[in-house]
């Protein structure tokens, strides 16, 4: 009777945690979508009907693969818990939460929904943008996709095989180089305000050109990121809150870019007619 009592404490307690986490996502969720909001009169004044289009399809994307990933988790965890892949929180050990089983491998589900979701985007792109568009691209959202199935196939093994930690510093690294490989944009740096002087002009003022080191610091960097983000695992909110974080940053760069770019593309219109007239 006692055993039971627990578990039903457990359950209330981990509900109640679930609550407050879906209202503090859904005001996050609001937080993000704000800046879209504000964009979206200018960006449907300023673009032409490929990019509105596009951004359509994005949309819809983005919601369906919103519903599919809050399906998929349940469905994986009730799997997970199944096999006898869960774990427990040993931030709550000692209370009713703690006792509760906590399933791995749940970012197999998201991380599905998000290649469903690019590859989908990509034949949206294909077919709205036309081919010379879409092939401008193609190598490096392919590439992405491919370091992208590495990096959820690595996350699936270590949930599995509980990998060391020197599997996960240098795994990550090689599952970026195929992302890294394709990359043929510049290779120069904005140079911080404190550095400048030391420089001097010689090399270049604000800009430095790295050549090929540029290619090692961006080797260097996916090594950093993936593993800083995986370090906070064990610490409740703060892996989910960083990439959070990123996510809310990500969306803010690409309306600040589609709302710019739609300004700039009416713009030049605008002169082009005026210099015919």
């Amino acid at each position: 009777g006692q055993m039971a009592v627990s578990e039903h404490d457990a359950a209330a307690a981990v509900g109640s945690a679930d609550a407050r986490r879906g209202r503090d996502m859904l005001f996050f969720n609001a937080l993000c979508l704000l800046p879209i909001l504000c964009a979206t009169p200018g960006l449907v004044a300023a673009s032409g009907d490929t990019t509105r289009n596009l951004v359509g399809v994005c949309t819809a994307v983005c919601v369906v693969a919103y519903a599919a990933t809050t399906r998929l988790v349940r469905i994986v965890k009730d799997l997970t818990l199944k096999r006898g892949m869960f774990g427990y929180d040993i931030n709550k050990r000692g209370t009713p939460a703690g006792e509760v089983k906590v399933p791995e491998a749940a970012g197999l589900a998201p991380g599905c929904v998000y290649l469903v979701s690019l590859t989908v985007l990509q034949c949206a792109h294909l077919l709205g943008g036309g081919e010379g568009a879409a092939s401008e691209w193609a190598l490096e959202h392919n590439s992405a996709l491919a370091t992208i199935g590495f990096a959820i196939f690595l996350g699936f093994v270590d949930d599995v095989l509980d990998l060391p930690w020197r599997a996960k510093m240098i795994l990550p690294a090689f599952a970026s180089l195929p992302l890294l490989l394709s990359y043929a944009g510049s290779t120069t740096i904005l140079v911080p305000r404190p550095l400048r002087a030391l420089l001097g002009p010689q090399y270049g003022g604000d800009l430095l050109d790295l050549g090929p080191l540029y290619y090692l610091y961006m080797f260097l960097l996916a090594i950093f990121c993936s593993n800083s983000i995986n370090i906070h695992a064990g610490i409740n909110g703060l892996e989910a809150g960083q990439s959070a974080v990123i996510a809310a940053a990500i969306v803010l760069l690409n309306v600040i870019t589609i709302a710019s770019t739609g300004a700039g593309a009416a713009a030049a219109a605008a002169a082009s007619t005026s210099g015919a007239a």
